[in-house]
Order: C-alpha cells, then sequence, then structure tokens
C-alpha cells in the first residue's frame, strides 16, 4: 500500500529517518526495539492481536537509498528496507518499507509484504491475522505522516 506523506526533499529525509528511528512500527499496539539499522540487525516487536500479547523476533535484510526509476519519465529517489521473520515469528514471511522521492516532488511511503502461517495459532486465527495485517499498514503509514508533519 501506496500513501502519499507530503512534498520535497526535508519530507522524504524526515520519512527515510522515521524509518531508520523504527516509528513507522511503534503503533500503540504493536512497539518495537530499535536497533541501528543494517543488515543483520535483530528486532522484537511485542504486538497485541489474537493473544494479549505476540512476541515477534525479525531480522533487517537490507537498507539502501538512491536514485530510482519510479516509472515513465519519473526519476526519483528510493530508501527501502526489508525485514524476515525468524524463529519463533508467528508468520513466515518479509515486510518491506521504503519511501519515495518523486519528479514532482511527492513523497510516497509503502508498505509491501507477504507471509503464511507458521503457527498453529496463527493458522487457525488466520482471518483475524490478515485484518490485523490490513491495521499495520494503514497504521504504520499513519504514523509516518505524523512523522513529516511537522517539516
Amino acid at each position: 500500500m501506496s500513501s502519499k506523506v507530503g512534498t520535497g526533499r526535508k519530507v522524504y529525509d524526515a520519512a527515510i529517518q522515521a524509518i531508520k528511528d523504527w516509528e513507522h512500527l511503534q503503533l500503540g499496539w504493536n512497539v518495537t526495539t530499535q536497533p541501528a539499522l543494517k543488515p543483520g540487525a535483530t528486532i522484537c516487536s511485542a504486538t497485541q492481536t489474537v493473544v494479549p500479547w505476540s512476541v515477534l523476533p525479525a531480522q533487517v535484510v537490507y537498507c539502501k537509498e538512491g536514485a530510482a526509476s519510479l516509472g515513465a519519465g519519473n526519476k526519483g529517489r528510493r530508501f527501502s528496507t526489508a525485514l524476515c521473520s525468524l524463529t519463533g515469528h508467528q508468520l513466515a514471511g518479509e515486510e518491506r518499507f521504503s519511501v519515495e522521492l518523486h519528479a514532482d516532488g511527492s513523497v510516497w511511503y509503502d508498505v509491501f509484504l507477504f507471509s503464511k502461517p507458521d503457527t498453529l495459532l496463527a493458522l487457525v486465527s488466520l482471518p483475524v491475522v490478515k485484518l490485523q495485517q490490513i491495521r499495520y499498514v494503514k497504521d504504520s503509514a499513519k504514523a509516518v505522516q505524523e512523522a513529516v508533519k511537522s517539516v
């Protein structure tokens, strides 16, 4: 899901900093440890979902920023980072978070995730898990929008 978070290089830089500071995952019902954002770093989220709180370990797969082709005639910049779930997570999958600065100056935040149940609890509660994932994506976008609001 992509959402426009603002316009200009300052907003782009602020959105990147929000991700580096893990603000995009501090959602009230989901909180995450905040190690330096670099490949190999392990994070752990505590998420209020089907059971009162689930502990969900993950690892940073990559973190990169640079020039990007964002469609026909749309050269800009993209920052992205990805996480993969680790043993003990309820789901097996990956999440990618990216910020794009388009040629017109617009700044977009995007979350892409895919997963499958990795525990019996996740399997039997899959409809609820899918609803929580939708909430997670929307609330993450709101957190980034909030982080860049004062720029």
